[in-house]
Order: C-alpha cells, then sequence, then structure tokens
C-alpha cells in the first residue's frame, strides 16, 4: 500500500470521530409514513364494532387507532400505545383477528462484510448483487472502519430509521396483509433505544410505505415488479464519513416481535447520478474540515499528494470523483431502471446506472410521533 493510500486511510479514520453530520440532506419527499402517520390515522384501529382499539405508539401518543371504535371489547392504549388496551385482547366480539400497528426505530445499522455480504439479485442475472459491500470493506481495508461510523450516528441520533408494523393478526406468527412503513427520525441527541423512547418523523424527508407479509414470524415485504416505481427512503451511510442519501427500496425483511426487530435486512440502489452528486462533496468537505490549508501534519500531506491535483492545499468534489480509487469503490455496478424511473432491470447493458446496496439493521420498540 503506498503511503498516498495510507495517508487517506488516516484520515478517513479521523474524520470518523468528527461529530460533524456530513453530507447532504436529500429529497423532500412525500408524507412520512404515508398512510400509517399521525395521530388516530394510518392503519391502526378499527371502526369495526367489536375490534379494540389497536396501540399504536407509532401514530402518535397514548391514544391511538380511530376516535370510534367498536362497542363491544374497544379500549384505548395506555402511554406508549403500542399494546392493546385491557379487555381488548387479540379478538374483538365479532371473532376477527385485531388490526395492530407497532413502533420501532432502528438502533443498530449492520453494514455488510465479506462473510456476510446481504446481497440479492436487483437485476436479475442470478448473481446476488451489494456493491456497498466491497466499498465498505475497501475504506475498511485503508484502516477506516466503516461500521464505527454507523454506530457512531446511531448513538448520536442522527439519521435513524423509523418503521411502522401494521399487521392483520397480533400473533406476529402469520399475518397476510401486513404494511411497513419506514421514515425518517428528526436528530434526537442521546436517543432512547430502551424501548419507551419517542421519536418525531421528520415529514420532509423521503417515505415508503411497503407490503408484504408475515410468515413463520419474519416479515417480508412484496419485490418490486418490472414496471413498477420503486419507493425511496432517506439512509445515512457511511461513504468514508457519513452522507444522506436516497436509496430505492427493493426489499426488507427481519424477525418480529412486540418488542424489536432482529435479523432485519435493507435492499435497494442509489441512483449514480445521486451518488456522484452527494458523495464527493462531502468527502471533500470533511477532508477540508479536518486537513486545513496550515495543517502540515504527514498524514494531511499524504491526503493532498492523494486527492489534491492542483496542489492548492484543498480539496474539491471533482477531485474525489476523479481520484483513482474512490472513482471505482464509487461506481454504479447494475442497471436497473428506465428513463421514467420504473424498475427495468438490463444486466447485458454496458450502462450501468445505480450502486445496488444492502445493509442489515436491528430495531426496538419506540413511540412515534409525526
Amino acid at each position: 500500500m503506498s503511503v498516498a493510500v495510507l495517508g487517506l486511510g488516516l484520515v478517513l479514520l479521523r474524520c470518523g470521530s468528527s461529530d460533524e453530520p456530513g453530507g447532504s440532506g436529500s429529497g423532500g419527499g412525500g408524507a412520512a409514513g404515508a398512510g400509517t402517520a399521525g395521530a388516530g390515522g394510518g392503519h391502526a384501529g378499527s371502526n369495526t364494532a367489536g375490534a379494540p382499539h389497536a396501540g399504536s405508539g407509532t401514530a402518535g401518543g397514548s391514544t391511538a387507532g380511530s376516535p370510534a371504535g367498536g362497542a363491544a371489547g374497544a379500549s384505548e392504549a395506555g402511554a406508549g400505545g403500542d399494546d392493546i388496551g385491557a379487555g381488548g385482547d387479540d379478538i374483538g366480539a365479532g371473532g376477527a383477528p385485531v388490526e395492530l400497528t407497532l413502533g420501532f426505530v432502528l438502533n443498530s445499522q449492520i453494514l455488510p462484510t465479506p462473510a456476510n455480504p446481504r446481497a440479492v439479485d436487483l437485476d436479475g442475472n442470478g448473481v446476488a448483487d451489494n456493491a456497498y459491500q466491497a466499498l465498505v470493506t475497501g475504506l475498511t481495508n485503508l484502516g477506516y472502519p466503516e461500521q464505527s461510523v454507523a454506530d457512531a450516528e446511531s448513538a448520536a441520533g442522527r439519521g435513524l430509521q423509523l418503521a411502522r408494523l401494521t399487521v392483520k393478526d397480533s400473533n406476529l406468527v402469520q399475518s397476510a396483509g401486513t404494511i411497513l412503513d419506514l421514515a425518517r427520525a428528526v436528530t434526537h441527541a442521546s436517543p432512547d433505544f430502551g424501548g419507551s423512547g419517542t421519536f418525531a418523523v421528520d415529514g420532509t424527508a423521503l417515505s415508503a410505505t411497503l407490503p408484504g407479509a408475515i410468515a413463520a414470524g419474519a416479515v417480508t415485504t412484496t419485490a418490486v415488479q418490472i414496471g413498477e416505481k420503486p419507493q425511496k427512503v432517506l439512509l445515512r451511510l457511511p461513504f468514508a464519513v457519513a452522507v444522506d442519501v436516497p436509496v430505492s427500496v427493493f426489499s426488507v425483511s427481519a424477525h418480529v416481535a412486540a418488542t424489536g426487530l432482529t435479523v432485519g435486512q435493507l435492499n435497494g440502489a442509489i441512483a449514480g447520478t445521486d451518488v456522484d452528486a452527494l458523495v464527493p462533496p462531502a468527502i471533500a468537505a470533511q477532508v477540508n474540515t479536518v486537513c486545513p490549508a496550515t495543517d502540515t501534519s504527514a498524514t494531511c500531506l499524504g491526503v493532498w499528494n492523494t486527492l489534491d491535483v492542483n496542489h492548492d492545499k484543498s480539496v474539491s468534489a471533482e477531485e474525489v470523483r476523479t481520484n483513482s480509487l474512490l472513482k471505482s469503490l464509487l461506481a454504479s455496478d447494475v442497471k436497473l431502471f428506465d428513463a421514467l424511473g420504473k424498475y427495468a432491470p438490463n444486466p447485458t447493458s454496458l450502462t450501468k446506472d445505480s450502486l445496488s446496496v444492502g445493509i442489515g439493521f436491528t430495531a426496538v420498540k419506540a413511540i412515534i410521533t409525526q
């Protein structure tokens, strides 16, 4: 490994300890948690006679569900709103399963590794895709632990994802017609991951409402079909520094319990144009913060030798884009979309349009407010 490349790895390691959020926000998308966000709204609760109010900590506060619930077996959820109220149990007077909405916050983001690449076949060529795993591994091998950046962002309450899970049958073992809503949380310093923390939805960020089903205690969202336009969420991912990027979601799965989600995995893709617009400026800005022109340390001299093409002791986004190492790590690897942004995979195309992404996660019970 050259001294210059090692210098890049060392300064990026220093970048990882920064409290700066890094990266640009992206996407002002539709209403967060579409269809399920908001007090008393969405999927929580039922107007059918005899159905209890489904507790919905995800729907904003201690009273969730429709305000005019059934006469028999009706009760309001207590503080936190995730549990069925006393007397409601699992079956209403009519004997039908209760629709239940649970709220979660993703408390850990688990990055892919060579041992667990967290890849799926996105373009239909029979080969699992996750170019983000190669990027994570490449930077980690340079002495920059990407997982540490992800852990630090979660601990600081930056870029947290919220999940609302609405099920037709509250036993959480088998349930058709499941809805998983994903939304960005407002930055929340010192987040409470103890199971009763309150988190607000960032209504300006991209959100997704994903249909699916629970089978054998695991939820899986419905696969995106050719001709459909995948929904997007705003994820905060490490790219040497943490960057907010819009990700088209193709699949989400997790083991389900009322207290949390485990063995979670999200797979999708970032448009190459978004990678180019968002990641190099974020890297350049962080490098310039850590290595001002007055810094004469060996680390910063190594970074300038690697990235500072015009030798002005400042790194531009274009200099990041044209660096051979970073260019290869950030390159698109799959062709997934047509001109309208609809899913139209073409594995034989020489023109790739997206960077494939797959990450793991866990989530804990949470109270979600609008």
